[in-house]
């Protein structure tokens, strides 16, 4: 019996281990520009990086006009249903982010609860999997209609919908499609 309860027990673990928190480190992962950050985060005016980032940041290299040329980006991807993975990242000489763009990324570092990691955004940058955004739509007359519930999911593309996962009702592009 205490075998089994091992056995089970060391199942258990293993299928937990699997629901990681970031993306592995060494690989890439695809993910979709949140945001780009402005020379006013940079400069620490409002919002702005904490220090624990900007302290990465900088060991990373990124310089003030890295950050006036558009270079530097939040990114996020979908690890699993009611979690995300944040980073920031840094597109290549040239390239400038935009939100709702899809990139992939190198994992050289996953970040922790401190401070979002700076890594690598691998070129060129890929066309959107598919419309992102909302999940679930508004259905004003649903009682009129005759339906349980005011709402319903905004259907995606056959070919689109194994690459994303809804995230707090709003498709996020899965880490590793």
């Amino acid at each position: 019996m205490p075998l089994r309860l091992f056995a089970s027990t060391l199942a258990v673990s293993a299928a937990l281990w699997g629901c990681a928190s970031s993306p592995p480190r060494g690989g890439e992962a695809v993910v979709e520009v949140s945001s780009v950050v402005t020379l006013a985060e940079w400069r620490q005016e409002g919002r702005g990086l904490n220090p624990a980032e900007r302290r990465g940041v900088q060991s990373a290299g990124v310089t003030e006009a890295d950050v006036a040329a558009g270079r530097l980006v939040r990114v996020q991807c979908a690890m699993m249903t009611d979690g995300w993975w944040p980073s920031l990242g840094l597109l290549p000489a040239g390239q400038q982010g935009q939100g709702g763009t899809v990139v992939r990324l190198r994992v050289d570092d996953a970040g922790d609860n401190d401070r979002l990691a700076v890594n690598p955004v691998l070129g060129p940058m890929v066309p959107p999997l598919a419309p992102g955004g909302r999940a679930y739509r508004a259905i004003p007359d649903w009682k009129e209609r005759g339906l349980s519930s005011n709402f319903e999911r905004v259907p995606l593309p056959a070919a689109q919908a194994d690459r994303y996962l809804v995230v707090q009702g709003a498709y996020l592009v899965k880490c590793r499609p």
